[in-house]
């Protein structure tokens, strides 16, 4: 079950396009190395489950990302697959990233409202 606490990481999603080109950068160094379960699988398809039923789609990403020391709702992971579901050109948001499936990033991305670099006056 989706949690409804998001951790505050995760609100540094934003449309700024320089800003969100630079965290997904850093992001990139963290997470695609050699402890990255997904960078280690030789079967892309295993991150691409076809089934109808949310609750074994649900099973399959819990499995596939287990043992990687990036997923979870605060990890450097599922940061990376939000801000390239935000941004501009859209990414794919098919397949399992950081233990979670699309909806429940579309839900995430919907709880975490983006944030700008526009300043407020007083």
């Amino acid at each position: 079950m989706l949690s409804h606490i998001v951790a505050s990481r995760l609100r540094d999603v934003t449309s700024n396009p320089a800003r969100r080109i630079r965290r997904l950068r850093e992001l990139d160094d963290i997470v695609l190395t050699q402890k990255a379960v997904c960078v280690r699988s030789t079967d892309p398809d295993a991150w691409y489950p076809i089934t109808t039923d949310p609750d074994l789609y649900r099973a399959i990403a819990e499995e596939r990302c287990a043992d990687c020391p990036f997923t979870g709702l605060a990890g450097p992971c599922l940061e990376r697959a939000l801000l390239m579901e935000h941004g501009l050109p859209r990414y794919e948001i098919d397949g399992i990233a950081a233990g979670t499936t699309p909806t429940e990033r579309i839900a995430l991305r919907v709880a975490t409202p983006a944030q700008d670099d526009v300043e407020v006056a007083a």
